[in-house]
């Protein structure tokens, strides 16, 4: 979890007033960060100049294409190659891990930063299973999870597998991480979802709640589940999401974000209780997502599909305000595939495009 702005300038005063015993304060620069599946690259924009972005190669020397899958955490990056995860420090650009998972079959959907345990978590639903790596160490485990994997979502000290591979039900079950490795977790350790079912993705909500999108299987009924972490309980269900959506953020306050590619942008408000924009007053998104991200000023990035192929139309994120209104759009590349947000020093990069 990224701290806010203020917490940060907060942070940074304190630090300056102790300067004198730890040395001066290195600020930090909040970015986005696109993972592009043709070029092979990352790009990386601060988000007060969106109109700046410095690319970077990663230099993999695996078929680009594979990569759809990308977590964030400081200055660390890992992305998801068909069953291959590497982790990257992004200051400077160098690798410190590439892990190849053992699975004959499926390719990683999803990765996140575990809060509870610090490893760093894959999701390959074809196996049923949610292997896992130590950031430091590189070394592998893993945990079998019913149901097929889709994504991750750490709240209260606890991580949670978001499952939903069948069209009648999705779960949250948890896990902590190595001591559960190839166990598979029992009913006990899981929380039903209401239907529609096939869940995509889940955020922990700033009421203390978890928040997880069911896509269903076509039909315009999507919801969002609120979920209590703590009691391991479905509370309500929000309807009103439309068709299949994909993608779900927040920006740490009161908002959720939902995307999907036949509505659009969609807002639930913690703070009311209502949903501010549902699948019948969407924010048109002009394309197809393939991320979607916000920061803790409620900006709004939505990811947006490119041709991928050479020579065919630039894929893009469209930047929307605080008042959900487009400010810009910014070209990344070919075949952006996933978007995030996270804080770096702001002396690691020249952003000169």
């Amino acid at each position: 979890m990224r701290l806010g702005r203020w917490a940060v300038l907060a942070l940074g005063i304190a630090a300056a007033a102790c300067a004198s015993t730890i040395g001066p304060v290195v600020p930090s620069v909040q970015v986005l960060v696109v993972l592009d599946s043709m070029d092979d690259t990352l790009r990386i924009i601060p988000v007060d100049t969106p109109d700046v972005v410095h690319k970077v190669a990663l230099n993999i020397g695996i078929a680009s294409f594979g990569k759809h899958a990308l977590a964030l955490r400081g200055q660390l990056a890992a992305i998801g190659l068909g069953r291959t995860a590497l982790l990257y420090d992004l200051a400077p650009l160098q690798r410190r891990c590439r892990v190849d998972f053992a699975d004959t079959v499926g390719v990683i959907v999803s990765l996140a930063f575990a809060d509870n345990n610090g490893q760093v978590y894959a999701a390959l639903p074809a196996t049923n299973n949610a292997p896992h790596f130590d950031p430091t160490t590189c070394g592998v485990g893993n945990v079998h999870v019913r149901g097929g994997p889709s994504a991750f979502v750490s709240a209260r000290s606890t991580f949670f597998v978001v499952t939903g591979g069948a069209a009648a039900f999705s779960w949250l079950s948890t896990t902590n991480g190595p001591t559960s490795d190839n166990l598979p977790l029992s009913p006990a350790d899981s929380i039903p979802l209401s239907l529609p079912g096939n869940a995509k993705g889940a955020v922990f909500g700033s009421d203390g709640f978890l928040y997880v999108i069911n896509a269903g299987t076509g039909l315009p009924n999507a919801r969002l589940s609120q979920v209590n972490p703590v009691l391991r309980t479905e509370l309500n269900v929000i309807p009103g999401f439309g068709t299949l959506p994909r993608f779900i953020a927040t920006d740490g306050a009161d908002r959720i974000f939902v995307a999907s590619a036949l509505e659009g942008l969609m807002v639930y408000n913690i703070r009311t209780n209502q949903v501010e924009r549902g699948a019948n007053s969407a924010i048109p998104l002009f394309g197809t997502p393939r991320g979607l991200a916000a920061d803790d000023l409620g900006r709004v990035y939505a990811l947006i599909a490119g041709a991928c192929k050479a020579g065919g139309a630039l894929g893009s994120v469209r930047v929307l305000g605080a008042d959900l209104v487009y400010k810009r759009v910014v070209n990344v590349g070919g075949c952006p595939v996933a978007v995030g947000v996270t804080d770096i020093p702001a002396t690691l990069y020249r952003f000169d495009s």
